[in-house]
């Protein structure tokens, strides 16, 4: 959330932030340590609540000059349809891909992929989605990966010992 609200409060514009129903919590959060921060009250408003219903109150209100959405494709495309292009940036899909040629330093490249891949269970934007591998290293980088991989753990993040938590929710647990 912040890399969208903090350059657009940056640049002198109000914000309402309207998250996803899976991170409340976090908006709240991020609101109230903005406006402790002093960024003044009419500049930021939060509103909690379903796409369907607030999300499209507010694609339907004349008011926003602008939207800026992280999320699925589907829903990206209505916002699109509802409000225009001019008025959006959208970053949707999550199809965030990774080329390893055969001259690249491999041990570098699979420690960045190992964090950009698993940081936050994978379940952000710019979590690797797709590696693409030379055929003239793909035996080491899989070695590699293999190795990497074989004794880390999955569970409690607040367990120094765990290398990926949980899920945000049983559905995309169930999908994965």
């Amino acid at each position: 959330m912040l890399h969208k609200v903090g350059p657009a409060l940056a640049a002198g514009n109000g914000v309402v932030l309207k998250p996803a129903g899976y991170t409340p919590t976090i908006a709240e959060l991020l609101v109230r340590l903005l406006l402790d921060a002093g960024v003044p009250a009419a500049y930021l408003a939060l509103l909690q609540g379903s796409g369907r219903s607030v999300g499209q109150w507010l694609l339907e209100d004349p008011v926003p000059g602008f939207y800026a959405f992280t999320g699925s494709t589907e829903v990206g495309e209505h916002i699109h349809r509802t409000v225009g292009l001019p008025k959006c940036q959208l970053e949707m899909g999550s199809l965030s891909s990774v080329i390893i040629c055969d001259d690249a330093d491999i041990d570098d490249c699979i420690g960045r992929c190992l964090d950009a891949a698993f940081r936050k269970a994978g379940q952000i934007c710019t979590s690797i989605q797709r590696l693409y591998v030379h055929r003239g290293v793909i035996d080491k980088v899989v070695d590699r990966l293999a190795t990497l991989l074989a004794n880390r753990r999955a569970g409690d993040t607040t367990d120094p010992n765990t290398f990926i938590g949980p899920l945000i929710s049983l559905d995309n647990a169930q999908r994965v």
